[in-house]
């Protein structure tokens, strides 16, 4: 018995070197696995790296009723083609055309007035006896059609106030571009902070880039830069400055990379992409590398 277990530990030992020298000449054996994801980079032997959101070249265009009401009539659809006027949206418009009727009634109601108390003036103005009316009865006349002329143009400046509140119940199109996106639906209640919809001109893209403080003083205007698109991996598609915000502000778009800084202030840059067929839609990200000189 005291034979056997003199015997377990030297067996024991043995057995994990032989399991050491397997595992290490394995490891030497398997060939490197080259990584699944290779970070976007560019051919520049200088640059600046910044991260970029793409969007259209009219920026992207929010729209919104001047009047809050009920969403009675959208008349484009998603990625339609629209131009410079062309009908959007329309509010229900059956209160304002309630309220233009029961003007127009007031408007022939005070015209009638005005249209009587003129004739009485007449009347009074072309007594050839003035001995017959006083001179303050004839003033009050005067006044009278005075005041009344005073009401109707009144009325006429609400009915035109009016006039321009309907037409703005069709909300149009403020630029040739494409709808991006439709945020509500015919019989939703449209309020003073909601956006039904969302226009932007997509024929020509340009992309906003953001770069860290610490590397805009190495910045050139007239350097050549490219863009990486997400999921694009392969194509490098060249950039046009166009021009800088001039105000620093602090960080917000993260990069997830584990040597980003996030205590930090970045400037944003506007680029245009020289190639106009490029498949990318607003919104999405990609890699931007800006050539510098050597320092």
């Amino acid at each position: 018995m005291r034979k056997l277990s003199n015997m377990i530990l030297p067996i024991i030992a043995v057995g994990m070197l032989i399991f050491t020298i397997v595992t290490v000449t394995k490891s030497k054996t398997e060939p490197k696995r080259s990584p699944e994801f290779q970070p976007p980079s560019s051919n520049f032997q200088n640059q600046i790296a910044g991260v970029g959101i793409i969007r259209p070249s009219t920026n992207i265009i929010r729209l919104a009723p001047h009047i809050p009401g009920i969403l009675s009539e959208i008349y484009v659809k998603e990625n339609q083609k629209i131009f410079y006027g062309t009908p959007l949206f329309s509010i229900d418009e059956a209160q304002t055309k309630a309220k233009i009727k029961h003007t127009e009634a007031i408007l022939k109601t005070k015209q009638v007035q005005l249209e009587d108390l003129k004739q009485h003036f007449q009347r009074f103005e072309n007594i050839k006896d003035k001995r017959a009316i006083s001179h303050d009865e004839l003033t009050r006349k005067r006044f009278a059609v005075a005041k009344a002329e005073a009401e109707v143009n009144e009325v006429i400046e609400n009915l035109n106030l009016l006039n321009v509140e309907l037409s703005k119940m069709t909300i149009r199109s403020t630029i040739n571009g494409h709808v991006l996106k439709i945020n509500s639906r015919v019989g939703e209640y449209i309020a003073n902070n909601t956006i039904p919809m969302i226009i932007g001109d997509l024929d020509k893209m340009q992309i906003t880039v953001i770069i860290d403080e610490s590397e805009m003083h190495k910045l050139d205007k007239k350097a050549d830069a490219v863009a990486i698109i997400r999921g694009q991996e392969n194509k490098k598609f060249k950039l046009k400055f166009i021009s800088i915000e001039p105000y620093a502000v602090p960080k917000t778009q993260l990069t997830n990379s584990p040597n980003e800084k996030i205590d930090t202030r970045v400037v944003e840059l506007l680029y245009e992409f020289e190639n106009a067929d490029i498949k990318a839609v607003p919104g999405q990200q990609a890699d931007v590398f800006i050539e510098t000189e050597k320092e």
